[in-house]
């Protein structure tokens, strides 16, 4: 009976199935087919055992699921558990917080040209978080345009331009990007992180 049960939502129909899904039932990963123990003990240990902030920020879009700024605030809460994931987890985090990215876009103001830009700086930041370094870089240098992005914008954008570069070990071009960052425009713990690395 309990099997019937957790079966048909979860649209299982073959075994053995290993599904991990949030507590509204989301699935975040699905395997069909045998993992011996250490295989699901290693794929059990890459989620993070505290994703508060998810779920905080969950419960907050369940009282409107078209909020633009909760879809928002939901894909940076996976965006940011993501960055401190390795493997599988890491991956299915990235995923859903793009795909917050992207809803939060869809019902966002077209007119709103700076919201709509972030949305698409913080894409281009889980490309750089996944190390798609050179996608990142031609997204924000070529498709969002980098000399014509918004003022409110700007420093997130040289940010993500410093870091990706940094990436790339072409650092004269990092602190160029550095340069342009405003404090108090992002996290503080960001941009030292990224200024320690480029004094080494």
């Amino acid at each position: 009976m309990v099997v019937f049960h957790l079966a048909i939502p979860f649209s299982v129909n073959a075994i053995p199935v290993v599904i991990i899904s949030d507590y509204d039932g989301e699935i975040l990963y699905r395997s069909v087919g045998y993992l011996d123990r250490r295989a699901v003990e290693d794929l059990l240990a890459s989620f993070p055992a505290n994703v508060e902030n998810i779920y905080r920020a969950k419960s907050l879009l369940k009282e409107d699921q078209k909020d633009q700024h909760r879809l928002f605030n939901l894909a940076v809460a996976y965006q940011k558990s993501a960055k401190e994931l390795k493997g599988v987890a890491q991956y299915e985090f990235f995923s859903q917080s793009n795909k917050y990215f992207v809803l939060s876009k869809k019902n966002a103001d077209k007119k709103d040209e700076v919201f709509q830009e972030k949305i698409e700086l913080n894409l281009a930041l889980n490309l750089l978080y996944e190390n798609n370094v050179k996608s990142c870089i031609k997204k924000v240098e070529k498709k969002i345009g980098y000399e014509n992005i918004n003022i409110e914008n700007k420093s997130l954008a040289s940010f993500i331009l410093a870091k990706a570069y940094q990436k790339e070990g072409k650092i004269e071009k990092s602190r160029e990007y550095f340069k342009n960052i405003k404090r108090g425009k992002l996290d503080n713990m960001l941009i030292e992180e990224l200024a320690d690395s480029l004094n080494r």
